[in-house]
């Protein structure tokens, strides 16, 4: 998965993923 968020970054898509994955680990918690 690290991998993958490096070629995401460029596009700035995995950022928005990135945010939604920490919000639903907020609220898994």
């Amino acid at each position: 998965m690290m991998n993958k968020k490096i070629d995401c970054a460029e596009c700035g898509y995995c950022v928005s993923m990135e945010d939604v994955a920490i919000a639903q680990a907020e609220a898994t918690e």
